[in-house]
């Protein structure tokens, strides 16, 4: 269970220009307040209290709206690091997923464009309710691409990558 607005703000100071938290107490008399958390391998910074690991967006989303979510909280601009409270907004699990970067594991390096070696085309596909649909096959990267594109403005209107 994540701490209570009350108890955050306790805790922290909010700097609206970066997004970050730093811990109210100093830890030597004099010194500045100190960034709280630290960043992890999947990017996003992690703040512990009481020997217990948060999401430093979400205690900032309930230090601003009170309670925890049981929604995903999104990045608009899909920037884990950047926890400006303008950036933040609650999604779905479809939303948050239709938000996010290309994987690793995307060959053509664009998201929603695969190359179908037995057709030698390039095909462009969205993901709607769970599931895979085919938007059409191309003769260039950029052409699916263009179309994935307008997919998913269509689809996913402001949580689409391209809004």
């Amino acid at each position: 269970m994540y701490p209570s607005k009350e108890e955050i703000g306790a805790l922290f100071i909010y700097c609206p220009d970066s997004g970050s938290l730093f811990w109210r107490k100093p830890i030597a008399n004099g010194a500045q307040p100190m960034l709280a958390g630290y960043v992890k391998k999947d990017g996003y910074r992690y703040i512990s209290i009481r020997n217990k690991k948060y999401l430093a967006h979400r205690l900032i989303w309930i230090l601003f709206n009170g309670a925890n979510p049981d929604e995903c909280i999104d990045h608009k601009n899909r920037d884990k690091a950047d926890n400006r409270i303008e950036n933040l907004r609650l999604a779905t699990r479809e939303q948050n997923a239709s938000n996010s970067k290309t994987y690793k594991t995307n060959t053509t390096g664009l998201k929603g464009v695969s190359f179908c070696k037995r057709d030698k085309r390039f095909i462009a596909y969205i993901t709607k309710g769970g599931k895979a649909k085919r938007i059409g096959g191309f003769s260039t990267a950029q052409e699916a691409s263009d179309a994935y594109k307008k997919a998913s403005l269509q689809i996913n209107k402001e949580f689409s990558p391209f809004n």
